[in-house]
């Protein structure tokens, strides 16, 4: 990651308070998109017409558990790329050094 710089003072155009804006909506459908996940694993094993245990513990061994995990370790992944892809869009746009120096702060990883 590169050093991180200092800017101050820095007003934000329409279109970046738009990007800044579309990066929350990302970051909470991500955080959304994880607990969905996170959650339906158990809702398959212990949900059906009649839930016995002995079929939940058959459910339970079943279950592509390192599927389950790639896709949980997939979600902060793919936060981040689409971050990276606004914050590109946005620096490639005719805005002023300042913002465009924030942008690309932030495809570098800057918080």
């Amino acid at each position: 990651m590169a050093t991180c710089p200092t800017i101050s003072m820095l007003r934000f155009s329409h279109s970046s308070q738009a990007a800044i804006e579309e990066i929350k909506r990302v970051q909470k459908a991500g955080n959304m998109l994880a607990r969905v996940l996170g959650s339906s694993v158990l809702l398959k094993i212990f949900t059906g017409h009649r839930i016995q245990l002995q079929g939940s513990a058959h459910n339970i061994v079943q279950k592509d558990w390192e599927l389950w995990a790639q896709a949980m370790r997939a979600t902060p992944n793919i936060v981040r790329r689409r971050i990276y892809l606004i914050a590109f869009k946005q620096s490639q746009k005719s805005i002023a050094n300042d913002e465009r120096q924030f942008w690309t702060a932030v495809m570098e990883g800057c918080t």
